[in-house]
């Protein structure tokens, strides 16, 4: 699957009281992701890589606009389903490439083999294995966090809470059921997101007026290896 139109993100961090509150007020407009379980929350773990520059953090580091970052991304610790991504960001715009890779093409990345893993017909796949030979892509650490998402249609439009966000450079234990992990933020800090490619209606932009909301440049993957 991929996301070939370019989509407005915009990115908050918030306070528990302040995602409550907005979660409170879109949940009888938009409609829950369907990944979700009872309480409405799935989990998100991703394994970042960078080449031997560190390319990828010095450029979100800097602002560089374009950029883009690769990633292999499962949710909730299903190996079954595993996605290669690349994400691109042009300042508030961005898009998504990614395909279904196969357990054995992920463990084969993770030990930087692009060449054993580049073999399927994938374009995206065998797009990052040629790089992987080219620059020296390598993993670099893993994000994992608790996600809960809201989706609107008009407007393409998806709000995400992004909880307990934390890293580790255990970047072998990606596919483990457990991970040790460290916190990337406080407890009572958060992040959310706002993706959107057509106009936000004023009842969902009233939602996320809440005074202590503030917009940021957050990068989850630049965050965590800052620590």
């Amino acid at each position: 699957m991929s996301e070939k139109i370019w989509r407005n993100e915009i990115k908050y961090v918030c306070s528990n009281e302040a995602l409550i509150r907005i979660e409170s007020s879109i949940r009888n407009i938009c409609r829950p992701d369907a990944h979700a379980d009872q309480r409405g929350v799935y989990r998100v773990r991703s394994l970042y890589f960078d080449d031997y520059y560190d390319t990828c953090f010095h450029e979100n580091e800097d602002g560089v606009a374009p950029r883009k970052k690769y990633r292999i991304r499962i949710y909730n610790e299903n190996v079954d389903q595993i996605f290669m991504e690349c994400k691109y960001k042009e300042r508030d715009m961005i898009r998504k490439d990614s395909c279904r890779i196969t357990e054995a093409e992920c463990i084969e990345l993770m030990r930087g083999n692009g060449w054993a893993a580049g073999s399927g017909q994938e374009p995206l796949l065998k797009y990052f294995c040629a790089e992987m030979a080219l620059r020296a892509y390598a993993p670099k650490i893993i994000v994992q966090y608790e996600r809960m998402a809201y989706i609107y249609q008009i407007g393409n439009i998806r709000i995400t809470f992004d909880r307990n966000i934390a890293m580790s450079n255990m970047v072998e234990d990606f596919l483990k059921k457990e991970l040790a992990v460290r916190p990337v933020m406080p407890v009572s800090r958060h992040v959310l997101e706002v993706k959107y490619s057509g106009m936000i209606p004023d009842y969902i932009y009233n939602a996320l007026q809440v005074s202590d909301l503030r917009q940021t440049n957050f990068s989850k993957y630049y965050i965590s290896r800052k620590i």
